[in-house]
């Protein structure tokens, strides 16, 4: 006889998997937020303003990808695919605030 490994929760909708989910989504709101002082504490006073257009992409992947991510974590259900969206948009805003302080003089 072989042995078969035990089967894999079908189900995502956990207490655990609704507690990551809403535990990166709020990290996410608050990098999002940070970004707005860290963009305008290093911006130029004089300049033409150009220096906050960064947190275009930052409001875009809250919006679309933290937002939707928390709202599914806060209704339970679609747990499984709030945390690969919240997790896109974690690593997504990694990539972008990397390449903003690559930018930075």
């Amino acid at each position: 006889m072989t042995a078969t490994p035990p089967p894999l929760p079908a189900d995502w909708d956990v207490l655990p998997t609704r507690i990551a989910v809403l535990v990166l989504a709020a990290a996410n709101t608050v990098f999002w937020l940070y970004t707005f002082r860290f963009l305008f504490v290093r911006s130029n006073p004089m300049g033409g303003g150009f220096d906050m257009l960064p947190t275009v992409p930052f409001t875009v992947i809250f919006f679309w990808l933290t937002l939707s991510a928390a709202i599914k974590g806060f209704r339970g259900r679609g747990l499984g695919v709030a945390l690969a969206v919240v997790l896109a948009a974690t690593v997504l805003n990694g990539i972008v605030f990397l390449g903003v302080l690559g930018s930075q003089q």
